[in-house]
């Protein structure tokens, strides 16, 4: 096994010859094979929870080479992208959006079946995020070491810098931010 992502109440597993392996119930856990994936290097890979798809089966996002492919249990549907390899796949707590790192390290936002691409941002940083996650449903947060970007709605971003490592922790409604000195909470703020 190379790596595994969880859901409330499931997790899939990523094995070394890229087969893809779900257990949606830990109270019957029947682990079951999604759809043969393709060979080639696997960059990232996130994963559609099952109350977020069409199918009500966990689906998941994988990039290979220069594409990603979105499998589920029945199907690998090459969504024939040419920016890879994307170096992070990220979904959104609702599973509308995914963000992407493309190979030339721009952040792009699309729906969840890569029908619309919603914004594209460029971090002017040539060096690899080690964190991409969500704030809520709106905005995209990308960490280095020491410098977070919170990216909002058509590629708009704010940067925050701190004075030493800094750990993003997602939660539905916004991601906390903790170094060695504070813990902030960064959220939506809803007007009247």
């Amino acid at each position: 096994m190379r790596a595994c992502r969880f859901w409330t109440s499931g997790f899939v597993a990523l094995l070394s010859n890229n087969q893809l392996v779900a257990v949606s119930n830990y109270d019957e856990p029947r682990p079951r094979l999604l759809a043969p994936c393709p060979e080639g290097e696997v960059s990232s890979w996130s994963l559609i929870p099952p109350a977020y798809t069409l199918s009500r089966s966990v689906e998941v996002l994988l990039a290979v080479d220069k594409t990603v492919y979105l499998v589920d249990p029945t199907e690998a549907e090459d969504k024939v992208l040419q920016n890879g390899p994307f170096k992070h796949a990220s979904v959104s707590p609702t599973g509308r959006f995914v963000a992407l790192i493309t190979a030339e390290g721009k952040v792009w936002v699309v729906s969840s079946d890569f029908q619309s691409k919603y914004s594209e941002y460029d971090p002017e940083s040539r060096v690899t995020p080690r964190t991409v996650d969500w704030c809520g449903d709106d905005a995209v947060v990308i960490a280095w070491e020491d410098e977070v970007h919170l990216i909002g709605p058509n590629g708009v971003a704010a940067r925050y810098y701190y004075d030493g490592t800094v750990h993003v922790v997602p939660e539905f409604d916004g991601v906390r931010l903790i170094t060695n000195d504070t813990c902030e909470f960064l959220h939506k703020v809803v007007g009247k």
